[in-house]
């Protein structure tokens, strides 16, 4: 009989940019890690950007998960903020094995873990090319990455031309054909549930930039809109880096 799996998720401290946007000081939204562990072995999905925030994930981990083999390290897209930490993981795990999609790096897409399959998914354009989430149909988890965010502003540096975001809703209805019973985002608050809900506000706020961006006449006016639409969401630094066309010219 297969060991029963649990998730639990750390959110990594904000870390500080040296620069002001919107005449208030910077910094990156925080990021999810998800760790999935059994009886004896456990499975990271995405790490933290600086040393300091994987070394507390690292403390976290060993204190949450106490004794297990972390034996692999998911990483769901190529965003540094979400791999950057596995060289300070490989100093506490020597034996740990770093795994990505699409294909041509990780064939087949499953593995397993304790006898539970773990499927990646790709999902194509989002916030970025070539993404992924992580699938674990034994206890219906999806762990997104950026795919799906929660109440944090969705960057959309890349995700520049209707047609890509149209992609990126796309995403999301195949990640909603899993029928997932918990998504976990890529960036969200710490200590707020996981719910299907963030699959569908993520789709909302998509809309709405889409709505916005073609009304704002400058990245003012863009921020506005979108900060007067989602008065929750942390980290407005990120809509300016979604208000360049796809030719680089601000809007």
């Amino acid at each position: 009989m297969p060991s029963l799996l649990q998730a639990d998720v750390y959110v990594s401290s904000r870390l500080p940019l040296a620069i002001k946007r919107l005449g208030e000081s910077s910094s990156f939204s925080p990021i999810s890690c998800t760790l999935i562990h059994g009886d004896a072995e456990a499975v990271l999905v995405d790490t933290p950007i600086s040393v300091s925030q994987t070394e507390d994930l690292v403390s976290w981990i060993k204190e949450t998960a106490s004794g297990k083999e972390l034996r692999y390290v998911y990483i769901t897209h190529g965003h540094g903020d979400h791999w950057f930490g596995i060289t300070v993981l490989r100093k506490h795990w020597p034996n740990l094995r770093a795994l990505a999609a699409p294909a041509e790096i990780m064939d087949p897409p499953i593995f397993e873990l304790e006898d539970h399959k773990f499927r990646t998914v790709e999902v194509r354009h989002t916030d970025t090319h070539n993404t992924t989430v992580l699938y674990v149909p034994s206890i219906r988890l999806v762990v997104a990455g950026d795919v799906v965010y929660g109440d944090v502003h969705q960057y959309f540096g890349e995700a520049n031309t209707t047609e890509k975001r149209k992609e990126w809703l796309r995403a999301l209805d195949k990640i909603e054909a899993l029928d997932p019973h918990t998504i976990i985002a890529g960036h969200k608050r710490a200590r707020t549930v996981d719910g299907l809900f963030n699959l569908q506000k993520t789709r909302w706020y998509i809309l709405d930039f889409e709505d916005a961006i073609q009304s704002a006449s400058n990245w003012e006016e863009l921020a506005e809109d979108l900060r007067r639409r989602n008065p929750r969401r942390l980290n407005p630094h990120a809509i300016l880096r979604g208000a360049w066309t796809e030719d680089g010219r601000i809007i």
